[in-house]
């Protein structure tokens, strides 16, 4: 039986996510759950891309989501949760609520019970050749708590 709660929970997931990212993000929308966000004051050359759930399930990791699109990531072997193509770095981690969590399996624990939110898919990238693994982890850290703090004070003026 428990085996079946984390495909069931799919159909009975809220959908307290929606709307998109909060206006002081500066979203730019890609398609109807898929927006590019820009902090003031962050490094230009780093891309952040924030995926609302669609559909209601349960987000992809960051390497099946790349495959699918046929790119080939690769764990970098000082930072293991930045993967890379080899041109490209790129970050995963997802916004739960009041929390940032960086790493699928703490994703899954989070997502595993029915009605519990899929959250938002935060996808950061930047060339390979501006940052390394180590320098792209630290600068990503800090601009996820960014968005986290702009994803809770737009809730609290909702």
């Amino acid at each position: 039986m428990f085996f079946v709660l984390p495909f069931v929970s799919q159909w009975w997931t809220s959908d307290a996510v929606g709307g998109g990212p909060p206006k002081s993000l500066h979203p730019i929308a890609i398609s109807p759950a898929e927006y590019q966000i820009r902090l003031s004051n962050s490094p230009r050359d780093i891309r952040i891309d924030w995926l609302g759930p669609q559909g209601g399930g349960r987000h992809h990791t960051l390497m099946v989501c790349a495959a699918y699109r046929g790119l080939q990531l690769k764990p970098t072997p000082s930072e293991p949760e930045v993967v890379s193509t080899g041109e490209v770095l790129y970050r995963e981690y997802f916004l739960m609520g009041s929390e940032v969590v960086s790493g699928y399996g703490v994703y899954l624990k989070r997502t595993f019970w029915p009605g519990s939110s899929p959250g938002i898919h935060l996808i950061f990238s930047a060339r390979a050749s501006s940052y390394s693994p180590g320098q792209f982890a630290q600068i990503t850290d800090g601009l996820a708590a960014r968005i986290r703090e702009h994803s809770m004070s737009a809730d609290e003026a909702r």
